[in-house]
């Protein structure tokens, strides 16, 4: 019956569906049903590769994990994720008491609304590189 299910699931082509060891599209095309999805302009789509390859080159271990909404990126624990949202993309970050944020424009994670993350920022046009220090520091902190 399981078999069954996962051919009629892949027949019915469900972009966001995972299950442990099994696939059912690759990669590349879950990301372009997201981008399609969430209707991301062109520049957003953009900024959302290009953030997505800088934070795979920090280690070749680093596994990315597709979801329905968003993009888990973790080595044995998860250090950051890409939340997309119809108005924008949220970088969600972990934290400890030595992180600095010094443009100020991360803000607080409610501990009900996600209790793994501390911090999250909204990501623009003007601030990857910015925001790939954040997301470093946050992969430094879990990889301790």
């Amino acid at each position: 019956i399981l078999c069954l299910i996962l051919i009629s699931l892949k027949r019915n082509g469900d972009p966001l569906l995972e299950f442990p060891n099994y696939v059912l599209i690759s990669q590349e095309d879950k990301m372009n049903k997201l981008k399609e999805y969430y209707s991301l302009n062109e520049a957003f789509n953009k900024l959302a590769e290009e953030l997505r390859k800088k934070i795979i080159s920090l280690n070749p271990n680093i596994k990315e994990v597709f979801r329905r909404y968003y993009i888990s990126y973790k080595l044995d624990k998860c250090f950051t994720y890409i939340w997309f949202t119809k108005e924008a993309v949220w970088i969600y970050l972990k934290t400890d008491e030595n992180f600095k944020d010094k443009l100020k424009i991360c803000e607080p994670v409610h501990k009900g609304v996600n209790a793994t993350f501390d911090e999250r920022v909204k990501l623009k046009t003007n601030n990857l590189d910015y925001i790939f220090s954040l997301i470093k520091r946050s992969y430094e902190i879990v990889s301790r």
